[in-house]
């Protein structure tokens, strides 16, 4: 993917889905990404890796969520 010729492989990768949150390393800084099959979607950096894991915590909490599961059902 295009993200690891610029970062190199990811440091950590969670499935959410049908996307997955990836987090690069470059230098001190970790920086997550949304990746899908065509689109990478950048949601921010952070000086810690358990930083970025709790925040993909939070998004996987949200993506098994009945509310976000009975509204990505409207659109399929």
């Amino acid at each position: 993917m295009l993200l690891e010729s610029y970062f190199g492989p990811p440091v950590y990768t969670r499935h959410l889905g049908t996307v997955s949150a990836q987090v690069y390393q470059s230098e001190d800084t970790y920086r997550v990404f949304i990746v899908g099959e065509t689109v990478a979607s950048f949601l921010g950096i952070s000086t810690s890796l358990e930083d970025c894991k709790e925040e993909i915590r939070c998004l996987e909490s949200l993506v098994e969520s009945d509310v976000f599961q009975r509204e990505v059902a409207k659109h399929r």
